[in-house]
């Protein structure tokens, strides 16, 4: 996708960056995946909310719309964490 030193933040930047230009649907939900998995361990529940919610916007915009409420509820509970 791209190649250079980031570090763990500017790295999930710039892939938040992606899937919210993305125009591919399920590119969208693969960069979202790679985000999500990244952040696994909870470090940065605001970034992991972006990333369910763009996850969210692509399942739904491809007609997935019981993935896309589910992705909506992953992300709406790292709010509150």
């Amino acid at each position: 996708m791209y190649s250079g030193d980031f570090s763990k933040e500017e790295e999930l930047t710039i892939l938040i960056e992606l899937a919210v230009s993305e125009t591919d649907q399920s590119e969208v939900i693969r960069i979202s995946n790679k985000i999500i998995k990244m952040l696994s361990d909870g470090s940065d529940s605001k970034m992991l909310m972006r990333a369910y919610l763009q996850k969210g916007h692509a399942l739904r915009f491809l007609g997935n719309t019981d993935e896309a409420i589910e992705s909506y509820f992953r992300g709406g509970r790292q709010q509150k964490r």
